[in-house]
């Protein structure tokens, strides 16, 4: 999957931004997040899962989690799964932990903060000192190994390590927690360092990750420095500095360049000195540097002496503080820069700025800076034996160990780049460690000499994770990748000889999707695994093994012999539609294709690919079948991973499903970038003329390549002879930046409506069957969904939900709401009063519902009830059932 559907849905995290809404207009939705219910009707399997743990008093009971799913139970040994996401904040989770003492706490990490249950995942609630605005105890993909450890006797006792290389501890069940300083002990720490702890020297600025608040400071008349960014170019301590653009037209002493750093009217009454770093190009003419202090209600202006900088060397500031007034009420610092004997357009730098408390100490610039956390806390181990000893695996640092619950830590003599440590539950002298370059490697002794421990392990083969039998530490397993695939590895002697298993026993009733792939390859009835991600263990009965993975999860019952999928439920599909039909349901998604269920959701069939396949493995975006020579025409759009020339396509079969023409012709041969809604196009638009169904309109976002005639961008292309040929109209709207827009009026069908986005976005509308386009629609410009019902009502979903009874002369809004994007629409046919629509927001955060009116959208009833997923982007209802089915992540349907 070279286009994770994770990172595209990520991508739109920043789309809220485009919109602006107002003061409410219609009756407000009444709640009902409780009543209604929602039915699983979807299949599992198909993506990527991420978290895996078992609970340790009972051996029928693991936990799953997905990188845009959430959480999932099974109190079957595996065999089934369930959603359990009540309450929860984030989609996107990567790490799971349960309480050894109490096994109804468990704790999560997503990509935004932390969620914790007391109730075995009944309900959930964000730890809200963990978020990224606050800690950031944030999960990386896929870094963040299992970087949650419990306390085994406290379940209020529990570390975490974040994707920024950060530790930290709570004692309190997670309401607040404290960082450990792992990255330097104080043995180690140099004279500058220690009055840092002391406060005797306080760092304005190090500029080691950021601009730190400094700014270029252009509201003065001069504006001669009009940008600063952070640059690790240059730096006088640490690996940063600050770049300044300075740009001095002709030689002056008045006019000057200046960065600000607001201080807010803090107090720096006990410093004695303010001083700084700055450094010119060795070909730079005179330059000269100043500090300022700004102080007082007045905001009174005290400058220090500007000093001649020395070309291609760092040159010291000093200001002395003990003259300057009201350093109680410190308003502003700056940095001042003029050049007085030539014009100057270049680079200045900044660095180091502190303030001491003793203007005599003499300060080492370079031993300024103590060595940060870094790069990721892969993973956390508390010892069962005694909790006070963990040890903590990095990226960038070997392996840490703390004897004293983590309050002063050791780096261990082994390799950085470490993803897995594992102290042995029986016995704390024994300790593993993964890494992704070493191999395995093992200590007997706390961790104080380490010695490979990787023989029958294959070198291409990464090891990621480690399980120790609890009452025996010589057995021992493991799992590791090459690429996308997978490995599982067992040892009996303590790592001394491994044996490996890559097969396992398939389950297409739980996961339905590539059932070619079990004919011949391997052996009858058996795949391959691929890269698997965390493994769990039982307790109770070790041999009991749990594997999450990408695309297929694995269980054995005899310790890694053999293993069967254990998929069903877990369901991670990312829908893109779903069209019923005749008593059967069609369904696409990303990564897995065209599916058919002939049962109403209960199994499903894949259709299309049947195994992976360069021409059509990938993304599939749209679904119409029609009833033809009496079986059915389907016809679905697609974007293959890795096609080449990767282009998009239209599948089409005349038989049902049992084979599918791949259509290319007069389709783009290429794929744009150019003002596409997720970087790249794709087909996710279709619409079939009702009177005519060899008439097809096609959507694909992109524009036009500018002095390249072959690269005509996307827009609306249109089939004449059943989609088995394409023309790109010559007419195009006026914005190709497309979702869902695209619709025929069953009124007037040369009547066609197409929604788009950003720039020139809105509605277009033709009457001349595409021939011409006039815009109908300025309202809102982000047009994410357009829909026309049979009696010709146009329904658009941006901001609100929007109405048009009369082809689209005139509009009514007909809900209001902040934050969120209407995606998911949906009508009655035999009553259009009766709608349903999705407020939905982008990226992981779990935030969105299902609302329903039965008045024309006068008011409007909270539907969203107990479904997982809450924020789905297709609605569908289904008259022959009088259900309404709900896709996004997961397909789910009730009663209506």
């Amino acid at each position: 999957m070279n286009v994770p559907k994770t990172a595209i849905l990520a991508s739109l995290i920043s789309i809220g931004g485009f919109f602006s809404l107002s003061a409410p207009a219609q009756a407000p939705a009444t709640a009902d997040t409780s009543s209604t219910k929602w039915e699983w009707c979807g299949w599992g399997g198909g993506g990527y899962f991420w978290g895996a743990a078992a609970d340790p008093s009972d051996e029928n009971v693991f936990y799953l989690t997905g990188d845009v799913s959430g959480v999932y139970k099974s109190t079957d040994k595996c065999k089934t799964w369930r959603f359990v996401n009540n309450g929860i904040s984030n989609y996107g989770v990567y790490c799971i932990s349960v309480s050894k003492s109490n096994p109804q706490v468990v704790y999560i990490m997503t990509t935004d903060g932390m969620n914790k249950s007391v109730d075995g995942a009944k309900s959930w609630k964000k730890l809200e000192e963990t978020g990224s605005k606050k800690l950031d105890i944030s999960s990386n993909r896929p870094g963040s190994v299992r970087p949650i450890s419990i306390d085994p006797a406290n379940p209020d006792i529990v570390y975490a390590g974040s994707k920024n290389g950060v530790i930290v501890k709570s004692v309190d069940g997670g309401a607040t927690w404290k960082k450990l300083e792992y990255h330097k002990t104080k043995a180690e720490k140099t004279p500058e360092q220690t009055k840092i702890d002391n406060g005797d020297i306080s760092i304005l600025g190090d500029f080691e990750g950021n601009t730190e608040g400094w700014n270029a400071d252009t509201k003065y008349d001069s504006k001669l420095a009009d940008a600063s960014s952070q640059s690790k170019k240059f730096s006088c301590s640490g690996k940063g500095a600050l770049e300044i653009n300075f740009n001095c037209p002709a030689p002056s002493w008045k006019d000057t360049g200046r960065v600000q750093k607001s201080i807010g009217g803090k107090d720096f009454s006990k410093y004695k000195k303010m001083s700084a770093r700055f450094l010119v190009p060795e070909n730079a003419p005179k330059i000269q540097g100043q500090l300022v202090v700004q102080s007082g209600e007045k905001w009174t202006w005290q400058a220090g002496e500007f000093i001649d900088a020395a070309p291609g060397k760092w040159t010291e500031l000093n200001l002395d503080l003990t003259k300057l007034k009201e350093l109680n009420d410190v308003k502003s610092v700056y940095f001042i820069m003029r050049s007085t004997n030539a014009a100057y357009n270049g680079k200045v730098y900044l660095d180091t700025v502190i303030l001491q408390v003793s203007a005599e100490d003499q300060i080492n610039p370079a031993a300024l800076v103590p060595e940060k956390v870094s790069g990721i806390i892969t993973s956390i181990c508390v010892s069962q034996k005694n909790p006070a000893l963990l040890f903590a695996s990095s990226t960038d640092f070997p392996i840490l160990r703390s004897s004293d619950a983590g309050e002063t830590w050791t780096k261990l003599k082994t390799p950085t780049n470490a993803s897995f440590v594992k102290i042995a539950p029986s016995d704390d002298n024994i300790v593993y460690a993964a890494f992704k370059e070493s191999g395995i490697m093992k200590s007997v002794d706390k961790g104080e000499t380490w010695t490979p421990a990787s023989t029958g392990i294959d070198p291409k083969h990464g090891p990621r994770e480690i399980a120790v039998y609890p009452n025996d530490p010589n057995k021992i397993v493991c799992i590791a990748n090459n690429s996308w695939s997978g490995m599982f590895y067992r040892s009996e002697d303590g790592g001394t000889t491994w044996k490996g298993e890559d097969k396992f026993k398939s389950d297409l009733l739980g996961n339905p999707t590539g059932p070619d792939e079990l004919k011949g390859e391997v052996a009858e009835g058996l795949k391959k695994m691929s890269t698997l991600t965390n493994i769990a263990m039982s307790d109770k009965n070790p041999d009991n093994l749990f594997i999450s993975a990408n695309w297929c999860n694995v269980f054995s019952s005899d310790g890694g012999k053999t293993w069967v999928e254990a998929s069903a439920g877990a369901d991670i599909t990312c829908t893109q539609d779903i069209f019923f039909l005749k008593g059967k349901t069609y369904a696409v998604a990303m990564d897995e294709g065209l599916l058919v269920s002939e049962n109403n959701g209960k199994t499903w069939k894949q259709l299309v690919p049947l195994r992976w396949n360069v021409e059509t493995s990938g993304h599939q975006w749209r679904v119409v079948a029609m009833e033809k020579n009496g079986t059915e025409k389907i016809i679905s759009t697609s974007s293959p991973w890795d096609a080449k020339p990767n282009s998009n396509r239209v599948l089409i079969s005349e038989d049902g499903g049992k084979s599918f023409k791949i259509v290319k012709e007069g389709l783009p041969g290429y794929v744009s970038n150019a003002n596409c809604m997720w970087g790249r196009a794709y087909p996710r638009a279709l619409a079939v003329d009702p009177s005519n169904p060899d008439i097809i309109y096609l959507g694909i976002d992109g524009d036009p390549e500018k002095g390249k005639e072959d690269r005509k961008g996307g827009g609306v292309f249109k089939s004449v002879d059943g989609g088995y040929t394409w023309k790109q109209l010559e007419n195009q709207p006026g914005s190709r930046r497309m979702f869902f827009g695209l619709a025929v009026d069953p009124t007037n069908p040369k009547r066609i409506f197409w929604g788009c986005c950003g720039d020139n976005g809105g509605v277009y509308v033709s009457e001349d069957a595409g021939g011409t386009w006039n815009k109908c629609f300025s309202n809102e410009g982000w047009i994410f969904n357009t829909v026309v019902t049979p009696k010709g009502t146009v329904l658009l979903g941006g901001n609100n939900l929007w109405s048009s009874q009369d082809s689209g002369k005139t509009w009514k809004k007909l809900t209001e709401k902040t934050g969120f994007t209407v995606v998911g629409i949906a009508y009655d046919p035999q009553n259009e009063n009766r709608m349903w629509i999705s407020f939905v927001t982008w990226g992981e955060n779990a935030v969105g519902s299902i609302q329903m009116t039965e008045d024309g959208g006068k008011t409007w009833k909270d539907i969203t009830g107990d479904i997982p997923c809450n924020k789905p982007l297709i609605l569908r209802y289904n008259p022959e059932t009088k259900e309404l089915w709900a896709a996004g992540v997961g397909i789910f349907k009730t009663k209506m």
